[in-house]
């Protein structure tokens, strides 16, 4: 990878999530795109938005995921009260953490690579571990898909690793 995403780290409390959520094996079944697809109509109708321009993509892994390459998949918006949540959708919240968060530029197909970067060159190098079995995508205004000049962040919830 030509391009190292850049790193910084953030403390965040709780973020409360309403969306839409999926399982499955993505690699094989790219099904992701159609989640987004459906779930950007709703979007204007979850109330207690904290922000209308950001979104989440939330990856959840299971012991499927060793075993089946299978994981969740959910993408929401944040809102600042888990009180109504709409029949069609999900809600989860994330607990408080320190992130290490990457910048993903590039054209959205180009973020595996990202990933990969994170946890197989980054992650066993680094003084941190994973702190809970997620991560998350967050989009915003620098969002542009498929643009060369398009960004998102990528938070991964890191602890300082214990050597004994």
């Amino acid at each position: 990878m030509s391009n190292i995403p850049a790193l910084k780290f953030i403390q965040k409390e709780s973020i409360h999530l309403i969306g839409m959520s999926i399982f499955g094996n993505f690699h094989e079944q790219p099904i992701i795109p159609k989640l987004w697809q459906e779930f950007t109509p709703h979007i204007s109708k979850i109330p207690n938005k904290v922000n209308d321009n950001q979104c989440f993509g939330v990856e959840t892994y299971t012991d499927s995921f060793m075993k089946h390459n299978q994981w969740h998949y959910m993408v929401a918006v944040e809102v600042s009260t888990l009180e109504t949540i709409p029949i069609l959708c999900t809600a989860k919240t994330l607990p408080p953490n320190l992130y290490a968060v990457f910048t993903h530029t590039g054209a959205i197909r180009s973020i595996t690579k990202t990933f990969d970067y994170i946890y197989s060159k980054w992650l066993p190098n680094s003084n941190y571990e994973i702190a809970a079995p997620y991560d998350f995508e967050f989009y915003d205004e620098r969002f542009k898909k498929e643009e060369e000049d398009s960004e998102l962040d990528i938070y991964l919830p890191v602890k300082q690793k214990v050597f004994s």
